[in-house]
């Protein structure tokens, strides 16, 4: 994939690993190779569950495109907004948008935005399943 870039793609995604702390700030152009052949072979797999469960889903998905992305066949196909988690729901996938792209959304200031919706959304569980076990006491 980096052979068809030119070098300032090439050193464009260098930057965004090693700002990302995925790359340490001295790597080089193999070590970003073999980060992207590992990546891509991930997501070559072919992983399925046997069947949906009856679970809310919640996506937190990156505001941002990592440009260089967008001529990838993975990306094109990757229309559907809930990147296909939607086959393993039985109800509707929840999408929560954070700031950043793929890898700069796990840094500050955006990992706080993530955090605070991550937070909120177990809140929500911790909660009903609080009353839960407070209605079900006197079923007993």
């Amino acid at each position: 994939m980096l052979q068809t870039l030119d070098s300032e793609s090439q050193l464009n995604y260098m930057q965004r690993f090693k700002q990302a702390s995925f790359l340490p700030p001295d790597a080089d152009k193999t070590h970003l190779r073999g980060f992207i052949d590992v990546y891509k072979a991930n997501c070559r797999m072919d992983y399925r569950p046997k069947d949906s469960k009856p679970t809310r889903m919640i996506l937190f998905k990156a505001s941002e495109v990592i440009e260089e992305y967008k001529n990838e066949d993975w990306y094109k196909r990757s229309a559907e907004p809930t990147w296909g988690w939607s086959q393993y729901a039985e109800d509707l996938v929840d999408i929560l948008m954070v700031p950043g792209d793929h890898f700069t959304m796990m840094n500050q200031p955006n990992v706080q935005v993530l955090t605070d919706k991550l937070r909120a959304c177990l809140d929500k569980v911790i909660s009903r399943s609080e009353l839960l076990r407070f209605s079900q006491r006197g079923k007993g």
